[in-house]
């Protein structure tokens, strides 16, 4: 690979256009080719090079020599070379301040892309002379499902680096692929997701966002649509306005959590949920506490309750009717199984009594017979 020869490459394209717009305009296309060479002088002159590079390199300093020949008359060719070492030392001072700013303009956008608690890992994979730049995340949840995150960057040709891909996969704990989405397209509008939150929307889970509308709080969910995909085969974005989705807070402040009374219990519960997480907890049932696990869904517009045995409950189940019942159901049944067992005792118990009664009669008829 001959970076120098792609810059060439690059500018050479650019400057074939340049002639085809502006065909009287040849001195001052020259004057913006010198302008380059010198650029590409000051970007290469300190950095370690392959042979091929270096030939490149010498190259295009013997055509910025010819260039400026071509530009200015003798002897202002001879001073204009002369000048060549501090007009790229200012080069050199205009690139580093450009630099500076675009590892700043991706520290920036890095942090409204809600990934700010990885801006650290930033330096080691930045590369100012590169064209693009990756940023690889990876965590596990709670649930030991692993999320990764491949953040990429490319350079205009103004040398600014600009979001190319946010693309999400996410694993189960044996490795296998549960899904994956580029949220670049959705990360240039502004509706943003942090990482985890992007994990649970591949994961196929709703993501909700409050919002104040005439002094009020209320709240859209999202979620990917596996039936509709765009053009790069992403499954589309879908909201759920407020109108169409359930009231969260309200259908936790009825069911009967054995924390509730905690502060802020209530309010830690719902926006875990929000954010697409399961939630796990006690309620109350039939006076005992109950584990559960908690998710939303949308389409019944409704918390499902998932029990240590996997079955599933309706928000209402759970603070009324059926959780209750089925462990009343339980109950019984050991009380009958152990009234079953003291029946079947005293019923033996009754034998052995009867047996040895009759046993005595018989006796009894055997000596009055004997007496006589």
């Amino acid at each position: 690979m001959d970076r120098v020869l792609d810059d060439i490459m690059k500018w050479n394209e650019h400057e074939k256009a340049l002639k085809s717009l502006y065909p009287d305009q040849k001195k001052k296309i020259a004057s913006e080719k010198l302008t380059f060479y010198e650029e590409l002088t000051a970007k290469y002159n300190k950095l370690p090079l392959s042979d091929f590079e270096k030939a490149t390199f010498k190259s295009a300093d013997f055509d910025r020599r010819k260039l400026i020949k071509g530009i200015y008359p003798w002897p202002l060719n001879v001073v204009r070379n002369l000048l060549t070492p501090r007009l790229q030392k200012v080069i050199e001072q205009k690139n580093e301040l450009r630099d500076r700013n675009t590892f700043n303009d991706v520290r920036n956008e890095m942090t409204r892309l809600k990934l700010g608690d990885y801006i650290k890992d930033l330096p080691r994979h930045y590369n100012k002379n590169a064209e693009t730049l990756t940023v690889p995340i990876g965590f596990y949840t709670a649930e030991l499902n692993y999320i990764e995150i491949e953040v990429k960057f490319k350079k205009d040709q103004q040398q600014k680096f600009h979001l190319e891909g946010l693309k999400t996969t996410v694993k189960n704990p044996s490795g296998k692929l549960i899904g994956s989405r580029d949220f670049a397209d959705v990360a240039k509008t502004d509706r943003l997701f942090t990482p985890l939150e992007m994990g649970n929307l591949v994961m196929g889970r709703p993501v909700g966002r409050d919002e104040n509308v005439e002094g009020k709080f209320v709240t859209s969910y999202f979620m990917l649509d596996p039936n509709d995909r765009d053009a790069n085969r992403n499954q589309k974005l879908k909201e759920h306005p407020p109108v169409q989705t359930l009231n969260l807070e309200n259908i936790l402040a009825k069911v009967d959590f054995k924390d509730k009374d905690i502060p802020g219990f209530l309010d830690r519960v719902a926006q875990d949920l929000k954010a697409g997480n399961l939630v796990n907890t006690e309620a109350i049932v039939n006076g005992a506490a109950k584990p559960f696990t908690m998710v939303i869904n949308l389409q019944r517009k409704d918390i499902i309750f998932i029990d240590k045995n996997g079955e599933k409950f309706s928000s209402d189940e759970v603070k009324s009717t059926k959780a209750e019942k089925q462990t009343k159901s339980v109950t019984k049944g050991t009380k009958t199984s152990q009234s079953q067992k003291a029946g079947k005792n005293n019923n033996k118990r009754k034998g052995i009594d009867q047996e040895k009664e009759s046993a005595g009669r018989v006796n009894g008829r055997k000596a009055r017979t004997r007496s006589v």
